[in-house]
């Protein structure tokens, strides 16, 4: 159910008269016999129900397998729904690199995965916002990685699977059960 914020303007007070500010610099002092200003009347609030667009809210899972070079990446579940929500999951795995001499100071390797699923609003969550990112490991032995990303919108209807793919290998499969 959806409600519209409707704000009445307030009219001026008859009869108020205009209050000098003060000389001094500070705020009036009504024990010197000056009158403190009163503040503006507050605007009352209405609150409406308007039916004309209300949505009904849809939730629902995405079954989601993601790989990059033929090594899985991450798969699971995401739950969102249709109100413009998302759902995402990351990991992160910063460790000490085997290959690397023990003499080089960085030697580290940086893994990282993210995947984000955005359902449109108002389409009953047919339609999602795909942005998917992966960082792998450089070549060298300093503390360097390479990353591939991809963001596509996608129809993702009940019963229906999409396969993404991009750059490097990187794919997702996302799966919407009826």
């Amino acid at each position: 159910m959806s409600f519209v914020l409707s704000v009445i303007a307030a009219a001026a007070v008859p009869g108020a008269a205009a209050i000098a500010p003060p000389r001094s610099g500070h705020p009036v002092d009504a024990t010197v016999g000056e009158a403190l200003p009163q503040p503006p009347p507050v605007a009352p609030v209405v609150m409406r129900e308007n039916p004309t667009d209300a949505v009904d809210r849809v939730i629902f899972s995405v079954g989601v397998e993601a790989n990059g070079s033929g090594e899985k990446l991450w798969s699971g579940q995401l739950r969102l729904s249709n109100g413009g929500n998302a759902a995402n999951y990351q990991s992160t795995l910063n460790e000490v690199s085997t290959t690397c001499p023990q003499t080089t100071r960085a030697g580290m390797t940086q893994r990282q995965f993210r995947i984000n699923l955005m359902a449109m609003y108002a389409q009953k969550g047919e339609r999602l916002r795909v942005s998917l990112a992966w960082v792998r490991p450089g070549s060298g032995c300093e503390y360097d990685s390479s990353t591939v990303a991809l963001e596509r919108t996608i129809s993702l209807p009940p019963g229906a699977t999409v396969e993404v793919t991009g750059d490097a290998g990187l794919s997702v499969k996302l799966t919407r059960p009826r």
